[in-house]
């Protein structure tokens, strides 16, 4: 008799949390390989797919924005362009968020939330909104523009985070106009610039002056 395998439903945060810890502990087991630097690894793919070169171009030409390497498999993280900003408290993040040219939505009372372990289908789930942690209702800002590019952007306790994803039809990867269109919004960002947390993923998997000084 076959026993059964009971699933676990996680919210959002708890997901979001375990997918932090799995690939924290997968690229530590990774670099811990005595016979590889993160170069040869670069050179066999293991980190980041493209050519070492293209990185450090990436790199130089972007202020503000790093490249994160994601997690395929059921992680299902593409790779993206990162920015992460601070704030201190929900009316500054409101205030951080109008600088740059989003608008609020704040709910008057706590809206229906999905029941943690209930499972859902998918059309009901994603009617339950979003909400910051911390906030007295206040809605995810999720699918952004900013300078007419498409980005993503989710709260935390105390971060922004605002990611660039492929806009070429593979959402895996990053490409030039990816950073290209980086590139547009980092202007939109430099009053913020006393904010902004790099690197805004503290892991190997993102090119930055901690992790590769090299680069830059």
């Amino acid at each position: 008799m076959k026993k059964k395998i009971k699933q676990i439903k996680l919210t959002p945060d708890e997901r979001e949390r375990f997918v932090e810890l799995f690939k924290s502990m997968l690229f530590q087991e990774l670099c811990k390989r005595p016979q590889e630097n993160a170069s040869d690894m670069h050179q066999r793919g293991v980190l980041f797919p493209c050519p070492e070169e293209t990185m450090k171009r990436w790199a130089q030409s972007l202020r503000f924005f790093r490249f994160v390497n994601g997690l395929r498999g059921h992680a299902d993280e593409p790779d993206s362009l990162v920015v992460a900003i601070s704030y201190n408290g929900i009316k500054d993040l409101k205030d951080v968020l109008k600088t740059l040219g989003m608008q609020s939505v704040e709910y008057a009372e706590r809206p229906a939330q999905p029941e943690v372990g209930k499972p859902y289908p998918r059309e009901e789930f994603e009617k339950f909104p979003s909400l910051v942690p911390g906030s007295l209702w206040l809605k995810q800002p999720g699918n952004q523009d900013i300078a007419g590019v498409h980005v993503f952007v989710w709260c935390y306790k105390s971060r922004i985070k605002i990611s660039i994803i492929n806009c070429t039809g593979d959402r895996f990867s990053v490409s030039e106009r990816d950073v290209s269109n980086a590139s547009k919004v980092e202007p939109f960002l430099a009053s913020l610039a006393e904010r902004i947390i790099d690197p805004p993923e503290d892991t190997n998997r993102c090119i930055c002056p901690k992790y590769y000084p090299q680069y830059f």
